[in-house]
């Protein structure tokens, strides 16, 4: 069963403040590192400051995009199992700001 990210990749994922209304994550993925598969369940927003190359990985294990994620962009709800991997020489780091209601 795949699970929220938080339980999935507590390696990858941290909780900085969550309440009814939202939930903020840290997204640090080191170089050549690949994340277990993961779910999440709220739309929001990633903004960027460690920009990286990443690959993005679909539920059946093929590569939807691979490229350098930067600045901050809207992201809907990923039900589906996703892993991330850092094919980069340099860190990623990203916050997710989800909107839970």
């Amino acid at each position: 069963m795949v699970k929220d990210a938080l339980l999935a990749c507590p390696d990858t994922h941290k909780k900085l403040f969550e309440n009814d209304e939202i939930r903020v994550l840290v997204v640090e993925i080191e170089p050549g590192h690949k994340e277990h598969a993961h779910t999440h369940d709220w739309q929001g927003v990633m903004v960027v400051t460690s920009p990286a190359k990443l690959r993005f990985y679909n539920e059946q294990g093929e590569v939807e995009f691979e490229g350098e994620i930067t600045g901050a962009e809207w992201r809907d709800p990923i039900s589906g199992s996703h892993t991330v991997e850092n094919v980069d020489s340099r860190p990623f780091k990203a916050y997710r700001v989800e909107l839970k209601k």
